[in-house]
């Protein structure tokens, strides 16, 4: 008897301990679902949207925008550079002057004809005999001379050095404006029309074309080395031009112009060839 008395008041004892625990979730569950209409009110009367709390496209457009205008007026001044390439001979195959300007996103290169006399040093000779009697530096300041341009620093390569280097990229596309036969141009064939060009090709397009192709060739050359997909490839790129090719462009110097060169390849700026180096002198002037 007393074995059943005790089940039954514990029995007992569990029932209304369940009955306690079930009244405190029903309570705590009234107190939660009361305070959150409450909050729920007192938002809806001080006009509160979550709406609000986001920004709207328009405003994340017009801050990207802003930010990008102030990323491009940071961008100022430009370089000029002398680009040289010579044959085993010792003579200069072709020679350009790029000038760039990092605030119109834009770099425009000449063909400067190597036959061209200028005065450096009391010497008055041909570009290309200043470049082969006393080397890049010599050329470069007749070139200065010559035309009044300042310019900041030269590349030179020489034909196997620029076949190696642009054999690293993709084909270079021209535009031939008529058909090249091999009779007059080292042995280059080509069709009228968009060519692509390797390496090999590019170099003797450059050396046989007329001045103006020379120079659109070379834009192109430019736009396929400086092209937004190599950005990543900046470094690589200097250390490659660095160990191949004789230049006065410094580590530091690369450095200082690392973050404009890449903000100009990221924007897609455009090279422009000039038909002749007499209208880069009047505009300098």
């Amino acid at each position: 008897m007393k074995s059943r008395n005790g089940l039954n008041y514990s029995r007992k004892n569990s029932e209304k301990s369940k009955k306690f625990k079930a009244f405190i979730i029903s309570f705590a569950a009234f107190i939660i679902v009361l305070g959150a209409i409450s909050l729920l009110m007192f938002m809806k009367s001080l006009n509160f949207n979550l709406k609000n709390m986001l920004p709207s496209p328009d405003e994340s457009t017009s801050e990207s925008a802003s930010q990008q205008s102030s990323s491009a007026q940071k961008l100022t001044g430009g370089i000029n550079i002398a680009v040289l390439c010579g044959n085993t001979d010792g003579d200069l195959s072709f020679a350009f002057l790029i000038e760039s300007d990092y605030e119109k996103m834009e770099a425009q290169a000449v063909y400067v004809p190597i036959t061209l006399t200028a005065s450096y040093g009391g010497v008055t000779s041909s570009l290309n005999d200043h470049f082969k009697n006393r080397g890049a530096e010599s050329y470069v300041s007749a070139l200065e001379d010559y035309s009044g341009i300042d310019i900041d620093k030269y590349i030179f390569v020489n034909e196997v050095q620029f076949k190696n280097l642009m054999a690293k990229f993709e084909d270079v596309t021209v535009n031939v404006p008529q058909a090249i036969s091999g009779e007059n141009s080292g042995g280059l064939n080509l069709n009228k029309g968009p060519q692509n060009l390797t390496s090999d090709l590019l170099l003797k397009y450059i050396k046989y074309a007329d001045n103006t192709e020379k120079a659109k060739a070379f834009c192109n050359m430019l736009s396929v080395i400086f092209s937004q997909k190599n950005v990543d490839s900046l470094d690589k790129l200097f250390s490659s031009l660095a160990n191949n090719s004789q230049t006065d462009i410094s580590i530091i110097d690369f450095s200082n112009e690392k973050e404009k060169i890449s903000a100009f390849m990221q924007a897609q700026g455009k090279f422009v060839p000039v038909d002749s180096l007499s209208q880069v002198i009047e505009v300098t002037q």
